[in-house]
């Protein structure tokens, strides 16, 4: 409960502040670098959604579907809820989920980066949000990695082996 509390604060206040301090310390940046910054930024907001678009699709149709023109890797994933019912969850392995477990926090960390680099270099400050967000996704990812060996079991570490990246691929 009291991280909530403290992430409700917390949150809209870093998010905002690399806006905060442009406003205060305002650039310009000349139209090819603006327009670079807003069509990178936009693709990772559009990657993003498409990435989650993508995975609520395959669930919805129980993998009758296409990515990117294929039929999806999927691995069924079963787990007991809380009631001792046996469920089971699609693990979608292809597609923006095939290139890493985490792959949609790259487009997000691009995103934040687009969104910051207009206060340029004269200080820190704006770039504390890019640092808080890199180092909240990469906490977020070893705590789903570990909630999900918990809840899958051998099917977690099976979609591992399809899906070897965590975040960066190939790495």
């Amino acid at each position: 409960y009291q991280r909530r509390v403290r992430g409700a604060a917390w949150s809209p206040a870093i998010y905002t502040s690399s806006t905060f301090y442009l406003v205060k310390h305002p650039n310009h940046l000349g139209l090819p670098l603006a327009v670079t910054l807003f069509v990178v930024g936009s693709a990772a907001i559009m990657i993003n959604y498409f990435a989650d678009r993508q995975r609520q699709l395959v669930r919805n149709t129980n993998g009758a579907c296409k990515v990117w023109g294929r039929e999806p890797v999927i691995i069924k994933a079963s787990y007991t809820n809380e009631k001792g019912e046996e469920k089971q969850n699609l693990l979608l392995a292809s597609g923006w989920w095939g290139i890493a477990r985490h792959f949609h926090y790259v487009p997000e960390l691009i995103g934040s980066l687009c969104w910051t680099l207009p206060a340029l270099f004269d200080n820190f400050l704006p770039y504390f949000y890019v640092v808080f967000l890199t180092v909240l996704l990469l906490d977020r990812s070893f705590r789903d990695d570990k909630r999900c060996m918990k809840k899958y079991g051998k099917d977690w570490l099976r979609y591992c082996e399809v899906v070897p990246s965590k975040i960066i691929p190939y790495f």
